[in-house]
């Protein structure tokens, strides 16, 4: 029994709808897709987010800015790796210096080591005493014969004095030979000291040419080392361009992919379908609803219906002694 309204059945209402499934978008322009995969171990899906193959022409300048990135590597290991100051072997201008001036230092000794020439003045004085000896002799033995033919023998004072004279002239001459023969001694000393100072000079100057040549050497190896690091640090700067241009070439590639909007375009299509979806059955369950109101509505029972239908039910109440249809009641109006 319904006092005041239907016993209508509720509304049926669309259950909700099921989760959109995401669609796989390719992004063809950036080269890359946002796709939905199962993995085969668990069953489970998963967004996998990937790039698309490129095409062959930027395959192949892909390739091309790796290995050129490559070989700029390897070039620019192999070019700090040499180092042009190898070039210069400083031990051997070292080595040959030191032999130049051990051998001056030799030179110079020699220079101050004098010899007395002593064998030398001994035989030019013997050899000077024996010229005296024969010209005194040779003297004595004229002087001697003309004072014979004169008639003074060898007794007379003429010839005492005669002798006399000569041992005189014969000392001197003696004497001057001594002075002499020191002289020579110094003569030869002053001669082979000027030698053996002309020939330090020629080898000093032959030195000098040593060094200079040996200079000359050294400043062309610099040269040499000067024009290697030049040429090494355009080598290097060359690399450095192209490790440059390899590098931004494949940089434009990932930053291409990466400008790509495929995974957020992916994200919000589902959540703008899902949405839709709930859209749809909200709007079906609102329809429902007020369509189930309005039929409850149209169906409600006036006042006077309800009072008419009460006074009846009262009235069979009465009559069968308070049988009603609701079966046995127990009416406080009934005798016990």
């Amino acid at each position: 029994m319904c006092f005041g309204g239907n016993d209508s059945p509720p509304p049926q209402l669309p259950p909700p709808p099921p989760m959109e499934e995401m669609l796989d978008v390719l992004d063809e322009v950036n080269g890359v897709q946002s796709i939905v995969v199962t993995d085969a171990a668990t069953g489970k899906k998963r967004r996998l987010i990937q790039k698309l193959p490129r095409s062959p022409e930027e395959q192949a300048l892909y390739e091309e800015a790796g290995a050129l990135m490559t070989r700029a590597i390897e070039e620019a290991k192999r070019l700090y790796d040499y180092d042009p100051s190898q070039l210069l072997d400083y031990a051997p201008f070292v080595t040959e210096i030191n032999r130049l001036n051990s051998e001056r230092q030799s030179d110079l000794a020699a220079l101050t080591q004098i010899p007395d020439f002593a064998e030398e003045m001994k035989s030019f004085q013997a050899m000077q005493q024996t010229l005296l000896e024969e010209a005194y002799t040779r003297q004595q033995n004229s002087q001697q014969e003309s004072l014979n033919r004169l008639g003074y023998g060898h007794g007379s004072t003429a010839t005492v004095e005669l002798k006399a004279l000569l041992a005189a002239e014969k000392a001197k001459a003696d004497q001057r030979l001594g002075v002499e023969s020191e002289q020579y001694g110094r003569e030869l000393r002053r001669q082979d000291r000027a030698e053996r100072g002309e020939v330090y000079k020629m080898r000093e100057t032959g030195r000098q040419g040593q060094v200079a040549a040996l200079q000359s050497v050294y400043a062309l190896q610099k040269d040499q080392q000067k024009d290697q690091d030049t040429l090494r640090d355009r080598a290097l700067g060359h690399n450095r361009e192209l490790l440059n241009i390899g590098s931004a070439i494949r940089g434009a590639d990932n930053a291409q992919k990466a400008s790509s909007l495929a995974p957020q375009l992916q994200f919000a299509d589902w959540q703008a379908r899902n949405s839709m979806a709930m859209q749809r059955h909200q709007a079906e369950t609102n329809r429902i609803l007020g369509q189930y109101n309005l039929d409850q509505q149209h169906n409600q029972p006036s006042f006077g219906d309800t009072l008419l239908n009460l006074g009846g039910q009262g009235a069979m109440f009465y009559a069968t002694g308070g049988q009603s249809g609701f079966g046995d009641y127990a009416s406080p109006w009934k005798r016990r």
